[in-house]
């Protein structure tokens, strides 16, 4: 299975904890929520200046930085006000960053990958005749990514 192939299902897996900053994407990793930061603010996302920003690059002192292509509507300032609020305090440490699993429940564990030719199929158990059912283990997975 390619690496591509398999970024999207394993970046639902993990959460990155955030120390430096340095290797954790502000926009596309989850590391303050269950799901990006694109994810949760599109809007926002789709204007920033920057959208493959790290966390350390959205950082001056103990500021965050945020920069958007346009000037910002009153909706949009108010996402500008709930992002600042869910992300907190910008305190950055010297410790490089982590990956952390999340827990997953038995049927997540069966159901989270099919396999059929190098192709990823991501489904329920209607789908697992298609290919060979392949179980998750987290301890084996990357200690980073």
């Amino acid at each position: 299975m390619g690496l591509l192939k398999c970024k999207g299902w394993l970046s639902r897996l993990v959460t990155k904890e955030v120390h430096s900053g340095r290797d954790v994407s502000f926009w596309k990793d989850v590391w303050c929520d269950n799901v990006p930061l694109k994810v949760k603010f599109p809007d926002l996302f789709e204007i920033s200046h920057d959208q493959n920003a790290t966390v350390k690059d959205t950082v001056v002192g103990r500021e965050w930085s945020l920069e958007f292509r346009r000037n910002l509507d009153e909706q949009r300032v108010r996402e500008v006000r709930e992002l600042v609020e869910l992300i907190g305090e910008a305190q950055l440490g010297t410790e490089n960053d982590k990956v952390a699993y999340k827990a997953l429940s038995f049927s997540q564990k069966w159901s989270v990958l099919l396999r059929e030719e190098e192709r990823v199929i991501l489904g329920g158990w209607h789908e697992a005749g298609l290919g060979k059912l392949v179980q998750l283990k987290p301890q084996h997975l990357p200690s980073s990514i």
